[in-house]
């Protein structure tokens, strides 16, 4: 495993990449109002709870067959897509920031992509964002997928394609309005 803990400033679209299979962290500020793209494959990329991305106009993008843990809560409103591979919560979300970013951008998950909540959540009512799901995720377990014992809120749902919801957790995942788009989508698991 690797770890960086010096600030990053992003003074152009950037990536930070981990082509080993093991851990590479970072846990300082990150700056800048660029788009940031997280490549792990095979390993795993981790934003400890230390750092937290302060500029609101940034983006972000995973990249890459493995898996990358967000945990600082960050301030960008832009959108996250999930390319490839899974992106993770490392921590619950607060009333604004959360480490998916505040409520002004999106959250994408690509086909064949996953967006896992692992057993935290996204964050208030201030930060339910809306959600774009494509796809079953990896072995059709679910593009979406939680073990929260707490509720996790979202905006309005736009089924890109046909989508799954795999909940495995207590607790709720509740999307706000109706959902968008002509898609098929199945919710399963053992959660409600």
């Amino acid at each position: 495993s690797t770890s960086y803990s010096g600030a990053i400033t992003l003074a152009a679209a950037s990536r930070l990449t981990n082509y080993g299979s093991g851990t590479f962290s970072f846990s300082g500020a990150l700056a800048g109002a660029y788009q940031l793209t997280l490549v792990s494959s095979p390993g795993t990329i981790t934003q400890t709870s230390a750092s937290a991305w302060t500029n609101v106009a940034g983006g972000f993008t995973k990249e890459g067959a493995g898996l990358a843990v967000l945990t600082g809560q960050n301030q960008f409103t832009s959108t996250v897509t999930v390319s490839t591979g899974t992106l993770r919560l490392g921590a619950d979300g607060g009333a604004t920031n959360t480490p998916l970013g505040r409520i002004g951008g999106a959250t994408v998950v690509a086909l064949g992509a996953v967006l896992d909540l692992d057993t935290y959540t996204v964050g208030g009512a201030s930060t339910w964002e809306p959600l774009t799901l494509n796809g079953t995720g990896l072995n059709n377990n679910g593009a979406l997928i939680s073990a929260s014992s707490s509720a996790n809120n979202f905006g309005v749902v736009t089924y890109g394609s046909n989508a799954r919801v795999i909940n495995s957790g207590s607790g709720e995942i509740t999307f706000v309005g109706a959902p968008t788009g002509t898609m098929n989508y199945v919710f399963g698991g053992t959660g409600p």
